[in-house]
């Protein structure tokens, strides 16, 4: 419906009565003065009084949809904030990461270097506890090395003893035996060459080698050979009584009287008769002559190869004979029985 006073459209006939009753510009066209203060709508510029004004901006669609705008507004506003707030946490989740990377690196060299130290000081701890425990084991063999000397020393001065004891017993029982064969030793003597020009000579046992163990190790040294060793104590009885037993004629000055009780028999240089009961006496004295050490030397030409090498085949055949010889001054029973048959009475 359109105004007849001012020509405006309006949609109803009651939007006409309430515009014609308030509308300021078709009122001035009245020709009617309103006492009511007019004011226009700050959303939709509608001017209204300001009773009713309070009632249309409570309806006015413009306010609604400014309203609305406001809201997106602030809320395209919060969104901003927020993809601002969600940008700097990013970048502080970037920072934060790389700084943990940085930190992580940090500490896995750290580990690394923790490892490698921890690694050192137990290879270290082992090596100086192999180290100890290379040296108690070298002390315990050097202490278990002495104990076996001291067992082997006092197991020899046992068998000493035993020794001196059985050379005793059976001293006492030959003892009744001894002017009886003395008679025989004599008789012996007295049967042998004599020379004009030098009687004691012929009746000095050996030159008297008791009395001279420089010549006996001499002798040693010179005349002891690889048979002699490969014969074991045999092959020593044989070379004591090829050189050592025999005067400068060539006559054994050196019986054995008893061969059962292995009592040997000599003359020593003040024309004394002496007994060496199991041929200890001249053991001892081949002993001390090197007798040992000579043999320690030859027997291993015995089964030495050419290239330095051990024949082990000549080593079972030769070291029991070597064996034999080293252990005489505990056990000469084949160096004496042997002995006895190559002169006896």
């Amino acid at each position: 419906m359109e105004c007849e006073f001012c020509n405006t459209i309006l949609k109803s006939l009651s939007s006409l009565k309430y515009h014609k009753k308030t509308n300021k510009k078709c009122l001035e066209k009245q020709n009617i003065t309103s006492t009511d203060e007019f004011t226009s709508c700050e959303f939709c510029d509608k001017i209204f009084t300001s009773r009713i004004l309070k009632t249309h901006i409570k309806t006015c669609k413009n306010k609604k949809v400014k309203e609305k705008d406001d809201i997106i507004e602030e809320l395209l506003k919060e969104k901003d904030l927020f993809e601002e707030l969600l940008k700097e946490k990013d970048e502080m989740f970037e920072i934060t990461i790389k700084e943990k990377d940085e930190m992580f690196e940090i500490t896995i060299k750290e580990k690394d270097e923790i490892i490698e130290e921890m690694k050192k000081e137990k290879d270290e701890i082992i090596e100086e506890m192999k180290k100890e425990k290379d040296e108690i084991i070298e002390e315990m063999k050097k202490e278990k090395n002495e104990i076996i000397e001291e067992m082997k020393k006092e197991k020899n001065e046992i068998i000493e003893e035993n020794l001196i004891l059985k050379n005793r017993i059976l001293k006492l029982e030959t003892e009744n035996d001894i002017y009886k064969n003395d008679h025989d030793f004599v008789k012996k003597l007295a049967a042998q060459p004599k020379n004009n020009t030098n009687n004691n000579n012929k009746i000095r046992v050996m030159n008297n080698f008791f009395d001279n163990p420089e010549k006996v190790k001499q002798l040693v040294d010179e005349k002891l050979t690889q048979d002699h060793i490969c014969d074991g104590q045999k092959g020593v009885a044989q070379f004591a009584t090829d050189f050592l037993l025999r005067d400068e004629d060539g006559n054994i000055n050196y019986f054995c009287t008893d061969p059962s009780r292995s009592i040997f028999k000599f003359q020593n240089a003040d024309g004394e008769i002496e007994k060496d009961v199991k041929a200890n006496k001249l053991t001892n004295m081949l002993l001390e002559a090197g007798l040992k050490y000579k043999a320690g030397i030859i027997a291993p030409t015995l089964w030495t190869k050419k290239d330095g090498t051990v024949d082990s085949d000549k080593f079972q055949i030769f070291s029991p004979s070597t064996n034999e010889i080293i252990l005489m001054q505990m056990d000469n029973s084949v160096f004496r029985n042997e002995l006895a048959c190559l002169i006896s009475v």
